[in-house]
Formats: C-alpha cells, sequence, structure tokens
C-alpha cells in the first residue's frame, strides 16, 4: 500500500468524514513508505505493517499484529491488491519456471494464504 492503487484506497479511506477505527496498511518495507508514513502522521487510525506477501513467516506476522490492534474485534474489510507484472519477460521463448513462479506465488497463492490467514478475523467481524 505504499504506492500505486493501494496507497490511493489508504488515502480513500482516512479521509472519510467517518474515517474507520482501523486502517492497516501493508507494504515490504514501512521505513521506505514515505507517503504511507506521512499520513500515518496525521491519521492515528492508520497502521504500517511490514508485509512481504510472498513470506508465509511475514502473513503470520501481519496477522498477529493486525489482531493485537484490533483486540477482540474483527476485520470489516480485507483489500487484496499486491501483485507483480514483470514485462522484462518478453516473449514466451524467453520465459523461466522461476518468473512464472514469482507471478503464480505473488498474484495466485499469496492472496489465497493472506484471506486463508484473516479469515478468522474477518469473520468475527460478520457476526
Amino acid at each position: 500500500a505504499n504506492r500505486g492503487l493501494g496507497l490511493e484506497f489508504v488515502r480513500h479511506l482516512v479521509a472519510l468524514p467517518s474515517p474507520p477505527n482501523f486502517v492497516f496498511a501493508t507494504c515490504r518495507d514501512p521505513r521506505k513508505a514515505d507517503e504511507l508514513l506521512k499520513l500515518s502522521e496525521k491519521n492515528p487510525s492508520l497502521h504500517i505493517i511490514k508485509l512481504d506477501v510472498t513470506r508465509d513467516d511475514e502473513i503470520e506476522a501481519a496477522f498477529e499484529r493486525t489482531s493485537a490492534l484490533l483486540e477482540d474485534r474483527g476485520l470489516n474489510l480485507l483489500i487484496n491488491n499486491a501483485a507483480i507484472n514483470d514485462k522484462s519477460g518478453g516473449d514466451l521463448q524467453s520465459q523461466t519456471r522461476e518468473k512464472l513462479q514469482a507471478h503464480f506465488d505473488t498474484n495466485v497463492s499469496a492472496p489465497l494464504l493472506i484471506v486463508k490467514q484473516f479469515l478468522a478475523l474477518l469473520t468475527k467481524a460478520a457476526e
């Protein structure tokens, strides 16, 4: 959420007339997320959490951090928009297993694994 659509979602949410009590924005390196850091200074409801979506340990840590901040509350909305589109691969002849797997891990596996991890919090909010 440190650039592109993710950052715009965050900007929109914290600018609402009645913003959510909690907005969690994830990125691979929060120390380099200058725009998010500026927004969080003005918006105490914004929490920046480290997350590389291809790392299971970071998905677990993001869940634990989110759960701790929410305490006994659930999570109302999960926007899963991390993705890669490496166009340097060229044509089919230049594709490698590593390039294809990196896209699959980020764009297919990660969103499903994140929803799986956060499902209990989403379910709690729906009760």
